[in-house]
């Protein structure tokens, strides 16, 4: 038996509305739709919760039954673990209403994360330097607070502001920016959440190319931590049915509709380039924009640091 990840009751197996099958929970809203088949009902074998619940989080909602699987012989021995709890499903808004933009910035305002799109996918947005508002979204996607968010903001002057820049004329920050480019910098002296990357010093910095997110920062008027919408370890999302299981913990979504044209191939992200260091860069994530930020880079002097020779 399964149990749900965020409340920790049982899951069950039903029929999906529109085809296959759906593990749902009877308490809370929680839906994860089964991507591959599923041998049983009762005892799916281990690499398929593997690959529905991630990897070693399978083993974290299994229950803690002696009960034998009757085709692999398998001792479910793991207990399982209580998540965030959902409170109630996020309002869902299309970006294009009128009151949309303001609704975001006052989510943000108020500590809390939202779900909105970008340029390349669809990400999970809090106050960067709000300590709870951090500690949420490590929360609810699962992750390592070792591993870094970008933050999101609206004009160069605000990549200055929140990254050392000295070294980085206005020509080659706006031919990079805005568009689907992640620019890692060191932090400045400003962006003091202490649980904010706390294990580097550095930052990656967002100006997508994407109006709503672009208006949402400008009022704002602050820095947006900006990581995907999906839980670690599943694939990035277009469109935001493939995150509702999500939706619980959320305070408010913001549908731009299907994003990067629906394409796989897009679900990269941003191009993530550090260039922290004078005169060189160096490429952390090829994601959707390789060339043209390799092509901008090298047009504008600099070096990669990789091909570099030792001596």
């Amino acid at each position: 038996m399964l149990f749900c990840p965020t409340c920790s009751n049982i899951l069950m197996v039903e029929e999906a509305p529109e085809s296959g099958l759906r593990y749902a929970c009877n308490t809370c809203p929680y839906v994860y739709n089964i991507r591959r088949k599923v041998s049983s009902r009762t005892f799916p074998k281990l690499k398929e919760l593997d690959y529905i619940m991630g990897g070693a989080a399978a083993w974290e909602n299994v229950d803690s039954t002696d009960a034998v699987c009757p085709k692999c012989a398998h001792v479910r021995y793991q207990s399982a673990s209580t998540k965030m709890k959902i409170e109630k499903m996020a309002p869902l808004m299309p970006c294009s209403d009128s009151s949309a933009v303001s609704k975001a910035a006052e989510m943000l305002v108020n500590g809390h994360v939202i779900a909105v799109p970008t340029d390349t996918i669809y990400g999970l947005a809090c106050s960067a330097n709000c300590p709870e508002a951090i500690k949420k979204l490590y929360n609810i996607k699962g992750r390592d607070s070792a591993k870094p968010v970008a933050i999101c903001v609206t004009y160069v002057t605000d990549v200055r502001k929140w990254g050392e820049a000295e070294h980085l004329s206005d020509d080659l920050l706006n031919s990079l920016l805005p568009g689907p480019v992640t620019v890692v910098l060191q932090k400045t002296k400003y962006l003091n959440n202490p649980f904010l990357n706390p294990a580097t010093a550095k930052i990656g910095i967002r100006i997508p190319d994407h109006n709503f997110i672009n208006k949402v920062t400008k009022l704002f008027d602050l820095p947006v931590a900006l990581t995907s919408a999906n839980f670690s370890n599943e694939p990035s999302t277009l469109s935001v049915k493939e995150f509702e299981h999500l939706y619980g913990h959320l305070g408010a979504v913001f549908d731009g509709g299907v994003l990067s044209q629906g394409l796989d191939q897009n679900r990269t992200g941003s191009t993530v380039v550090d260039l922290s260091k004078i005169g060189l860069y160096k490429i952390i994530r090829k994601g959707i924009s390789y060339e043209k930020i390799v092509t901008i880079l090298e047009d504008n002097g600099l070096k990669n640091v990789e091909h570099l020779s030792p001596f």
